[in-house]
């Protein structure tokens, strides 16, 4: 594998690679490294192509052993601990330390059936982990049931964010609230997406009461045209916190209208996407059985048009994330997405292929580092 020319220089200067250590002597030698530092940048090259792919605009995780302990630096902090294994040893005290020790100790106090979702899936996952010796490649042989998987996601969305000074305060509160949580943690998961994808992230003043706000926007990388996202989720009875109780499998209702109708107040000048979060267990949803599809495109076309014929979405995904219906133990349920265009929207987007980087996005969803990747900053021996 050979550096691009025309791509930056690995050495971090900032200059194209053929401008700066790419540069050729008369006799046509690579000026300024020998052989073994041209390999580790061609090395270092390669690992950024292959984390570009795997996990999207991500950053890389960033990281360093030193006296026997992991440090890990998460955007403008840093965090260590002896017992940091593997990047998912590290996540999941991440969601502790995000939540915050004294919330966490008083949760852990309650009776389990009582405790927050969050700190319930930990103790699922503790008691996997209790039962499982960890393999030579420092890994549990553990299932990535339901729970586990919804513990690991939710530990790599606070990171993603955190990582890219995208994760506010008033997410975490509410993520803490048993009847917010729901919301705030399909809220994670939306800015998560658009930054796998590349954007950058604005949030509004939620303080200001004189006009309604999307979620947040979302300025494209090359065109810097800026694209309001709103977040919806179907909230359910009994489920993840929620009160009441659960409904049986045959009266659970797709029912998408309320919810976009609710996102569609938040279109202003900006094109508008909305991300509506179905909350069904996988029995409901089936990948043979393409009928909800049908009922998503009705609930679609009960929404309104604007005074002038236009609709106020550019477009709606909707989603189906279903780990927390998952049995403990148990294979992690399918995730489904449906992506619908619409028709003569109120602001339409003008940068071309956006929703096909969002689909390779959400397409990367349940790619999460396994390991710690290799450090090639070690001076060269």
């Amino acid at each position: 594998m050979r550096i691009p020319r025309n791509d930056l220089c690995p050495c971090g200067s900032g200059k194209k690679y053929k401008t700066c250590h790419g540069k050729t002597s008369a006799r046509g030698s690579v000026f300024g490294f020998d052989s073994d530092a041209l390999q580790k940048l061609e090395a270092m090259q390669q690992q950024r192509i292959n984390h570009r792919e795997k996990y999207g605009h991500v950053k890389e995780v960033i990281h360093v052993d030193h006296m026997g302990k992991k440090f890990v630096a998460v955007g403008n902090a840093l965090h260590v601990s002896e017992h940091w294994k593997t990047f998912p040893d590290f996540l999941r005290d991440y969601v502790k330390i995000v939540f915050g020790k004294n919330w966490w100790r008083n949760e852990c106090a309650l009776p389990e059936s009582e405790r927050h979702v969050v700190v319930q899936w930990c103790f699922q996952l503790h008691r996997q982990l209790k039962s499982k010796e960890r393999a030579a490649n420092g890994f549990f042989p553990i299932t990535m049931d339901g729970p586990t998987t919804a513990n690991l996601l939710l530990g790599y969305d606070l990171y993603v964010l955190s990582h890219h000074s995208a994760l506010q305060n008033r997410i975490v509160q509410r993520l803490k609230r048993r009847d917010q949580f729901q919301g705030a943690r399909y809220e994670l998961f939306v800015a998560a997406t658009m930054i796998r994808a590349g954007y950058k992230i604005h949030f509004e003043d939620e303080s200001d009461p004189s006009s309604r706000h999307p979620e947040f926007f979302a300025e494209h990388p090359v065109s810097k045209e800026k694209i309001a996202i709103e977040a919806k989720c179907r909230h359910r009875p009994g489920i993840l916190g929620m009160a009441g109780i659960r409904q049986p499998i045959e009266n659970l209702k797709i029912g998408l209208h309320r919810e976009l109708n609710k996102a569609a107040l938040k279109a202003g000048d900006y094109p508008l996407i909305a991300f509506v979060e179905l909350n069904l267990p996988k029995e409901r949803l089936r990948i043979d059985d393409a009928s909800w599809q049908g009922e998503i495109r009705e609930s679609i076309s009960q929404i309104g048009v604007g005074s002038l014929g236009k609709w106020p979405f550019a477009h709606i995904i909707v989603s189906n994330l279903p780990h927390h219906y998952g049995l403990e133990t148990q294979p992690d349920p399918n995730r489904l997405f449906y992506v619908s265009d619409l028709i003569n929207p109120k602001n339409s987007i003008k940068t071309p292929d956006v929703i096909a980087g969002i689909e390779d996005s959400l397409h990367r969803y349940k790619n999460c580092p396994t390991d710690f990747p290799e450090d090639f900053r070690q001076p060269v021996k």
